[in-house]
């Protein structure tokens, strides 16, 4: 059968695996590869790669087992044909089970678990969710199919992992890092940041060779695509935009591998899919004028970079995963406050997100997330979900409840890392997050006054309005002191608005009570910066008069930037305060 996208039973997914040798075109013998580490006087799984379609030859009734250092690595062979259910599927990913003691075994395969009998060492849920990826990058020279099966139980995730170098000469093994080891063992190249802590993952990686995109090539305003694969009868369809925002859209069958695409003169992006007679494409091709996902330009011509790629060419840089990740704006907020109120929390305190839904709407439930930070809308979460960035399962009584997949946080970490310059990540998470619902729920009057500010310095005629900047800032200050006042209510407090020095000492002493020695000292440098930043108000709001030169551009910059640090880092450390 031929796969789906989303969420998928176990069950469906051993009846993908046994049927992939006829559907998807690749061999019938499977690999699963596991890289373990000694932790705390047990053997846990760093990693576990099931790669469909393996080898050419039957499967090998054998088990490779090495050890380099605290490393362990398990491999064997199966025959996919016999995967018919989810049992045999557990099995298959669990075969790493063989390093436990056989008394411990016994008590595995008679289900005795408990704290008075044994932990149990893996808990699967019935769902797994499935990705169809053309990313030739991670894991094969193929489209593929990605499935992560997420382990629930407790303890065995997180727990920092042995830093190596690992070795072992005799089998002529040698890494330099739990990263490294991982990516050589399991063949998948996404492991190779996972190096510092234990991962505890499980991925199934099934190759779909149905038509695969061997060659691309631009002559004049043609397309010439050459394709291979198990299926004779394959459609290409073209889409093209120009420079104007015009559409060109063509569709081809290819004839002994091969076909010849219309394209415009100034292509500006094209979209390339290749289909059988299902109704699930089997590869595509994506290019626009900022993204070149085979490393060079070939569709959408640039200047002095050949057009053609194919081959082993092709395998010199390829598409990032994370270029088929389509979310809407909104959404992609909601996973960054996810992924960092997941950071945020004590490890020994982690947990999964609920969702509690309710005619009101639904709300997010996790000790990280203050009570104005867990609105959500649930397709939402669904759609991050769906896109691979969280795994979403459901209690004994149906509440929703998810964690952050590890591909959830490398796109975090891409999220980030693409944005910009080392310094200009670091303006843009300040700016983002100023601007995001929650800051602007918390502080209504502070942001507006503050983003008002930050309009006018880039209006052509700011230099005119840096008294009003200087203004607006104060405002700004005021009524984000009296919010933080408000939300919570320190005893004794200056109340005159103006005075936000001492309202903010007041509230910053109540967070001192529980802070360890480390934050105390930034939160007495905390209150000298908003002193600072407050002298700088004044100066500028009276045209630093006092100083008897005229304000520039740069001196509102520094202000505006300042003003929404400041405010930035009060509002973290309440949080991290739980206040």
């Amino acid at each position: 059968m031929i796969p789906r996208e989303g969420q998928v039973s176990l069950d469906t997914i051993a009846r993908i695996l046994s049927s992939a040798a006829t559907e998807l075109g690749i061999s019938d013998t499977c690999q699963v590869r596991s890289v373990l580490v000694y932790v705390e006087g047990r053997w846990l799984n760093h990693c576990t790669v099931l790669m469909g379609g393996a080898g050419d030859g039957p499967a090998k009734d054998e088990l490779e087992d090495v050890t380099a250092g605290s490393v362990r690595l398990i491999r064997s062979e199966f025959s996919a044909e016999m995967i018919v259910d989810a049992g045999v599927l557990r099995d298959v990913l669990t075969t790493w089970g063989v390093t436990f003691p056989g008394e411990y075994l016994a008590m595995l395969r008679a289900g005795a678990f408990g704290p008075g009998v044994a932990p149990q060492p893996w808990d699967f849920p019935d769902t797994a969710n499935v990705y169809h990826q053309s990313d030739r990058r991670f894991w094969n020279q193929a489209p593929c199919w990605v499935i992560e099966v997420y382990d629930r139980a407790q303890g065995n995730r997180g727990l920092s992992a042995p830093r190596g170098p690992f070795k072992n000469f005799e089998q002529d093994l040698y890494w330099e890092d739990l990263g490294a080891a991982a990516e050589s063992w399991t063949g998948d190249r996404s492991q190779r940041d996972n190096y510092s802590t234990v991962a505890d993952t499980y991925r199934i990686v099934i190759p779909d060779k149905r038509g695969v995109i061997a060659r691309l090539e631009r002559q004049g305003d043609e397309l010439h695509v050459t394709v291979s694969g198990s299926k004779l009868a394959l459609v290409g369809a073209v889409t093209a935009r120009d420079k104007s925002g015009s559409e060109l859209r063509d569709k081809r069958a290819f004839t002994d591998g091969h076909a010849v695409f219309r394209l415009p003169r100034l292509t500006t992006s094209v979209d390339l899919f290749v289909f059988d007679d299902s109704d699930v494409w089997c590869d595509c091709y994506r290019e626009g004028e900022g993204f070149r996902p085979w490393g060079r330009a070939i569709a959408v011509p640039a200047n002095s970079e050949p057009s053609i790629v194919g081959g082993e060419t092709a395998r010199i840089k390829a598409p990032s995963i994370f270029d088929e990740i389509l979310l809407e704006p909104d959404q992609v907020e909601l996973f960054q406050r996810l992924v960092e109120a997941w950071r945020s929390t004590p490890r020994d305190q982690r947990q999964k997100f609920m969702v509690a839904q309710a005619m009101g709407g639904d709300h997010l439930v996790h000790p990280s997330l203050g009570p104005d930070q867990n609105d959500v809308y649930f397709g939402d979460v669904e759609a991050l979900a769906a896109a691979g960035l969280l795994n979403l399962t459901y209690g004994s009584g149906g509440t929703p409840q998810f964690d952050i997949t590890p591909l959830g946080f490398r796109y975090y970490e891409h999220c980030r890392v693409s944005s910009g310059k080392a310094a200009e990540r670091v303006q843009e998470v300040i700016r983002t997050y100023l601007d995001s619902n929650v800051f602007s729920r918390r502080y209504p009057q502070a942001h507006a006054k503050w983003t008002e500010a930050e309009r006018l310095l880039w209006s052509t005629d700011s230099a005119q309005q840096l008294t009003t900047i200087g203004h607006l800032c104060r405002e700004a200050l005021q009524f984000f002191a009296t919010a933080l006042v408000e939300r919570v209510s320190p005893p004794d407090v200056d109340q005159d608005p103006a005075h936000t020095i001492a309202r903010l000492r007041s509230v910053l002493a109540l967070v001192r009570k529980s802070a360890p020695d480390a934050t105390c000292a930034m939160l007495d440098a905390l209150l000298t910066y908003w002193r600072a930043v407050s002298d700088v108000v004044q100066r500028q709001e009276h045209g630093a008069q006092k100083e008897g030169r005229e304000l520039v551009w740069s001196d509102g910059r520094r202000l505006v930037f300042h003003a929404a640090l400041v405010m930035y880092e009060c509002d973290q450390l309440l949080d991290e305060a739980r206040l």
